[in-house]
């Protein structure tokens, strides 16, 4: 793994290849540091409860796998499906916002990182399992026997 940045100097044109390279530096630094350093995993909140046919996540932050920052900003409440078991799972998603006019017609001018909070069947890599809720005598509890990944962080 390499960086590499842009080097600034006087009377030097600036394109948006350049700025996006910074950018593009700046955030794989960040991610490399909160793999190495912290790992994947709940840095803090992102509790689960089980209340009546529904799942609420608490307000919290975690970092996926490619060192992602996922923030959750205020409590999510997700209704159960039908099923027997369901892992909660957050993960880290981008969208383009804010439109504004250019040469070629409107253009985004901004990024938007946020949080999505899903159930899944399944724990993957793509996202950070929170809890694993399961579905028993018509009652659906939290799956005691789960214990989500922490990250080094404290």
């Amino acid at each position: 793994m390499t960086f590499k940045r842009v080097r600034y100097f006087q009377g030097q044109l600036l394109g948006e290849s350049d700025f996006q390279s910074e950018q593009r530096y700046l955030l794989d630094k960040q991610r490399a540091r909160n793999r190495f350093l912290y790992g994947a995993g709940i840095v803090e909140g992102l509790t689960v409860a089980v209340e009546t046919e529904c799942v609420v996540i608490s307000p919290g932050m975690a970092i996926d796998a490619a060192g992602n920052e996922i923030y959750v900003a205020e409590p999510v409440r997700i209704p159960l499906p039908e099923k027997r078991a369901w892992f909660v799972t957050v993960r880290f998603a981008e969208r383009l916002t804010d439109l504004v006019p250019s040469a070629e017609g409107m253009e985004a001018s901004r990024v938007e990182e946020y949080a999505v909070v899903e159930l899944t069947a399944a724990a993957t890599d793509a996202a950070i399992a929170v809890a694993r809720v399961v579905l028993q005598k018509g009652q659906w509890f939290l799956d005691r026997h789960f214990s989500p990944r922490r990250s080094r962080c404290r």
